[in-house]
Order: structure tokens, then sequence, then C-alpha cells
């Protein structure tokens, strides 16, 4: 499961709690928090976006009197407050001129969502959607459509903000996604060698709209960089965003971060610098860590109940108790032997 499908899983669970979607900061915070080593073996790949989502939920709870950081969908810092670097690598000159011809390789895509929702006027030219009215356009169309079949995530663009040039900000365009559906369950395309294909145009025309369009910006988000409501924006109304030149991400598949630099063009300073960025721009303050407490109070509250209790026993308690908490015996011992109060004079 690739980060951005973990991502958009998290932010679905968040939605059917009332919540907005996840933000770039409380994923990297999610990825790097302790308690995600615990959860390496899951039964269901959805049940680490459940997961994190219930953090993600608790987090946002908890209440300002304890201090605890809420984090901001976005942190605006200034290039001169990060000590140490020479400087966030801001988008050049040469790749701002490169952006309309990326985006101009997906001017069939466009073609194609505009035909398929009526934004083409009688002489073929395209009357595009105006942005404010793109949330109102699809949810017309959501609550028309069936809700059968297989189901994707579409980015829906909410609102456009304008940063200031001198600071740094990956996202203009503040989004949510709507869960969509395709009508039916499509199985897998897979060719005569057994490899996977894409669908064939008759193939895509049996599925409902807004399933169509959230494949296509989805197609575009992995090739570009940007997200799928950007490429929701440039489909539907035209809108061109600047594309990341390079990307830094927290990657939970190789527990490490990932770098993809997308022009050969690209000084290796700047690489250096974006992983620097990357690593402090949105690193959020730690969060009291319930977890590894708990485990000290439970275990001391049982010895003192039942002093012949082993480690199987204790460990089976909390699970029934917490469960979810720990994947193994080991790592709920090396918890508590890692967390308890130090006796005196040891």
């Amino acid at each position: 499961m690739t980060d951005t499908t973990l991502r958009q899983r998290v932010s679905a669970h968040l939605k059917e709690m009332s919540q907005r979607a996840i933000t770039p900061a409380e994923m990297d915070y999610a990825l790097e928090a302790p308690w995600l080593d615990d959860y390496d073996r899951f039964e269901e790949e959805d049940e680490l976006a459940k997961t994190i989502a219930d953090h993600c939920h608790e987090w946002r709870r908890a209440p300002r009197s304890a201090k605890v950081p809420q984090a901001p969908t976005r942190r605006r810092i200034p290039s001169e407050r990060l000590p140490g670097m020479r400087g966030i690598p801001r988008m050049p000159p040469w790749w701002e001129k490169e952006g309309p011809r990326i985006w101009a390789r997906y001017e069939r895509q466009q073609h194609e969502m505009l035909t398929l929702f009526g934004l083409l006027d009688q002489s073929g030219r395209p009357t595009f959607l105006d942005f404010n009215n793109v949330v109102a356009f699809l949810a017309e169309i959501a609550h028309a459509e069936r809700r059968e079949g297989d189901h994707l995530l579409l980015g829906v663009p909410l609102r456009r903000e304008r940063v200031p040039a001198d600071y740094i900000d990956d996202e203009t365009i503040d989004n949510e996604l709507w869960v969509v559906y395709r009508g039916f369950q499509r199985p897998p395309l897979v060719d005569e060698n057994g490899c996977l294909r894409e669908p064939t145009p008759v193939e895509r025309a049996s599925e409902q709209k807004l399933s169509r369009l959230a494949e296509t910006a989805q197609t575009i988000a992995d090739q570009t960089g940007c997200d799928s409501a950007v490429a929701v924006a440039y489909l539907l109304c035209g809108m061109q965003q600047g594309l990341p030149y390079v990307q830094v991400r927290r990657s939970h598949q190789y527990r490490g971060y990932v770098i993809i630099v997308r022009d050969r063009r690209v000084p290796k300073s700047d690489v250096a610098a974006a992983y620097q960025a990357a690593r402090g721009l949105f690193k959020l303050p730690r969060q009291p860590q319930e977890g590894p407490y708990l485990v000290v109070r439970f275990v001391e509250a049982a010895r003192t109940a039942d002093p012949s209790l082993t480690w199987g026993e204790l460990y089976k308690r909390f699970k029934r108790k917490y469960p979810d908490r720990y994947g193994s015996m080991a790592s709920f011992r090396e918890t508590y032997y890692a967390k308890r109060p130090r006796q005196q004079g040891k």
C-alpha cells in the first residue's frame, strides 16, 4: 500500500467520523509515532488506516489546557527562520516555464472529462467550470449516481488560497476526499501475458462519471506529484497549479524518506535542502504518549494484586482490555522495562 493510498484511506475513515481529511503534518507525525512499530503485521491493509484515523481523532480532541499542540493544516515558515540551512529551494524560473508543458500532456484527458460532464459548447470549445461552483456541481452528480460496485476516492477542491512568495507551502488548494462508486465490480484488467492493462474506452464508458473523474485525476497526480484535487481543478476548471520539482515524503512502506526528482537539471544542493526541510518543516512536537505509561500502570496494578502472573498472562489480560495496542508480548514487555520508574539506588 503506497503512502498516497494510505493517506486517502485514513481521510476516508476520518470523514466517517465527521472529521476533515488528515493533513500532511498529521500524517508525518503518525508515521513517526512510536506505537506504529507495533503494527508491522496487519491482517488487512485497511487496519493500519483505521488505526491512524482513530489516533488522529484523539489528537484533535485533546484539551488545550494540557498544552497539546493542534496540528495546523499548513505550517508556513519563512526560509530565513531555518538555522543551519542554505535555504529551502524555491521553484526556479526554468521549472515555472516547464509547468505549462507538463500540463499540456494531459489535454486529451481534459477534453475527455469536459465532454463527459457536458462542458463543451456547440463548436467544441471548453466552457470551464467556475472554481467556486465545483463542489455544488459534483455534489449534484454524486446525488444521482448509484452507490454500487467498486469505490474510489475523489479529491474535491474546496477553495484556493494565495500564498506569499517568501513562505513555503506545498498546497494552495484546500480539498477533501469523497467516496465515489464505479457502479459495478470491475475484475482485474489483465492482458494475455498476465500483465495489468489500461481499460479500453468501451470499458470506461460503462463506469459512472465521478469514478472516471477520480481515476483520471489520480493518474495525473501520480505522474506529476500534484494533489488529486489539483488535477480535478485542471480537468474541470482549466487551472494549472505549480508542480513540485523535488518531492520528499515519509514512506511507511520503505520505513524512511522517499525523494523524487522530476528533472535531471535539479541541482543536488536543492535535493539536499528539500530533504532537510521535509525532516523539520512539518515535524510536530511530540504528543503525550499514553500507551507506554499505560503498560506500566497496568503491569504494576496487576502484579500488586497477583505477584505470580507471568508475562504471557499479563499480555493476554492487557490485550483483552486494550485490543490492537501491541502486536507481540516481546514489544509489550520491552515497553514496560523502558518506561517503568527507576528504583532509587540503582
